[in-house]
């Protein structure tokens, strides 16, 4: 116990100082200046520091001018940057532009401090003598193992472009995916946190002047009138210290979650498992897998390597691990209809059209074809949550709110009705 307690300390300090050591990493300097000849000039250049970056310009023969920092808390860049990205360097590479020179021109053209200083390292990197494929492997958050081994097969093939292209319409559909769920459950999210904050306001500002009031009638309050006001010096008197204990509990959780792989493997199986919310999970996580595989059978890749590079992709340890039981399966020389079966996780329309596949030398196509079909059925569940999430928030926010206002008034309606 001792060693594990160790162990996640560790970890915990290894975390924090990601943060503590930022300012060493590399980011993307402003600068103008003058070179020798008189010309103006002016670029974005990476380094740790104000003086390295000096440094470096000078060694261009340039006279700097002024060098502006980024700041060190700017937005940072998200994926749908990266696949913009890559489109571009498609659409440029269409046009015959070699890949030195189009990664020059948009590194150049590239205004986001961070994502310049990545593009720049990417550049460097690509004129050093590295292949496209290995200077993408050096930056892993950005770029996982599918997408790098697509553009080695493109390199080696000759046809980098459609599968750039190829990488793009896969990347668009995950994300498409992404913020499709993303805005189902930020309207849930958004409405119960308006209705804990109307609750509070009213527990905490509101009762406590009715108490004041009801102090005056010199009667019985209603059961649910005093139920109020329990609740109301529940909140005031110990409300501060559920909130940090909660608080508390959230930000553990997370850690846990981060560094623990049996906690993220039992929270991925109890997603899978809630009703309504599990079947539409599973529709995902299937129409992800599935859209992979089409694009890496497509490049002629290996259905064996292709399994291995899908299994991160879906975004569920469950089918993670099931991709990784149906690679051992099919090394093991079982049947793909089996391996899949065997997994637990896919429907039985999934299970019996792969052994078709399989048998008639289809995987290709039908490995579209369901990822297609799981992706209209995504769109038609979130389709049906929405309708059934919005009024059946607006009921619970209505009984919520309405029974608090009702209790308060109780005893006037009462006292009225006595008069």
């Amino acid at each position: 116990m001792l060693k594990k307690s160790i162990k996640s300390v560790k970890k915990l300090i290894l975390s924090f100082s990601k943060y503590s050591f930022r300012f060493n990493q590399e980011r993307s300097f402003q600068w103008t200046g003058m070179s020798r000849l008189g010309e103006s000039k002016f670029g974005q250049i990476p380094a740790k520091n104000r003086y390295e970056a000096k440094q470096k310009i000078r060694s261009q023969g340039i006279i700097v001018k002024t060098i502006k920092a980024p700041p060190i808390w700017s937005r940072a860049f998200r994926q749908q940057d990266i696949t913009q990205w890559i489109h571009h360097v498609a659409t440029l590479m269409h046009t015959g532009t070699s890949l030195v020179q189009t990664l020059h021109i948009l590194s150049a053209c590239q205004t986001h401090p961070k994502l310049h200083a990545l593009l720049t390292k990417i550049q460097t990197d690509l004129e050093a003598g590295l292949s496209f494929s290995e200077t993408l492997q050096h930056h892993p958050k950005w770029f996982d193992p599918m997408v790098c081994a697509l553009i080695e097969l493109g390199e080696r093939s000759g046809t980098l472009i459609p599968i750039l292209e190829k990488i793009v319409s896969h990347q668009t559909k995950n994300q498409l995916l992404k913020q499709q769920l993303s805005m189902i459950f930020t309207y849930p999210c958004l409405i119960i946190c308006i209705a804990c904050g109307v609750s509070l306001h009213l527990l905490l500002n509101v009762i406590p002047q009715f108490q004041i009031l009801f102090q005056n009638f010199h009667a019985t309050l209603p059961l649910a009138t005093r139920m109020l006001l329990m609740l109301a010096d529940v909140v005031h008197l110990y409300g501060g210290m559920c909130l940090l204990m909660g608080l508390s509990f959230i930000i553990c959780f997370l850690m846990a979650y981060r560094y623990s792989l049996r906690l993220r493997q039992a929270c991925d199986q109890v997603v899978l498992k809630i009703p309504g919310i599990g079947h539409l999970c599973h529709f995902v996580y299937i129409a992800r897998s599935f859209h992979a595989l089409s694009i890496a059978n497509q490049a002629s890749l290996p259905l064996i390597d292709a399994l291995q590079w899908t299994a991160p992709i879906a975004g569920n340890l469950c089918y993670q691990q099931g991709f990784l039981q149906i690679r051992t399966a099919l090394i093991r020389g079982d049947s793909l209809r089996s391996a899949v079966h065997h997994t637990a996780l896919f429907p039985q329309l999934v299970v019996h059209m792969l052994g078709l596949g399989e048998e008639s030398g289809t995987l290709q196509s039908l490995f579209m074809d369901l990822a297609q079909y799981y992706t209209q059925r995504v769109e038609f569940a979130m389709q049906w949550l929405n309708r059934f999430i919005e009024p059946t928030l607006m009921l619970v926010l209505g009984l919520l709110i309405g029974g608090l206002v009702l209790a308060m008034y109780l005893p006037i309606i009462k006292l009225g009705t006595l008069v």
